[in-house]
């Protein structure tokens, strides 16, 4: 029996991070200076994202609504007292989760060591850094 090797045009979970890292050096300058640029970005890296690793119909709508509530419960949860546990958030975040885990298994997206895709880490790191402006994006009130 011999080994066939398939080769793909389809980038390792690594080389992803990698390559959007890259980017997000160049962009972030830009992106603090200009909302339209940040506009763009926001639009554009999601598409990429599922492009890439052929994420469609409702697994896209899926994913995309269960990568937002997890970031946006997480933020809530950090920005909570934390001396109060807050179960429905507890929850939500749960629910988020599991979401994310199995649209990406069923696509067979590597998940990084925290058990999160590149793509929701993506949305942390723009919800920190551009509060307002992610929060008008997707109309978060």
């Amino acid at each position: 029996m011999t080994n066939t090797i398939i080769e793909t045009n389809i980038p390792t979970f690594e080389e992803f991070q990698k390559r959007w890292l890259k980017e997000m050096e160049s962009l972030s300058m830009k992106l603090a200076r200009n909302s339209e640029a940040f506009s763009i970005e926001m639009e554009h890296y999601p598409q990429t994202f599922l492009k890439t690793y052929n994420i469609r119909g409702k697994d896209r709508q899926n994913f995309l609504k269960a990568a937002l509530d997890f970031v946006i419960e997480m933020k809530q949860l950090s920005e909570a007292n934390v001396l109060q546990r807050n179960k429905k958030l507890w929850d939500k975040i749960g629910i988020a989760h599991e979401t994310i885990n199995r649209v990406a298994e069923h696509h067979n997206i590597p998940m990084n060591k925290n058990g999160m895709a590149g793509f929701v880490g993506y949305l942390f790191l723009m919800l920190n850094r551009f509060p307002d402006t992610f929060a008008k994006f997707y109309h978060i009130k």
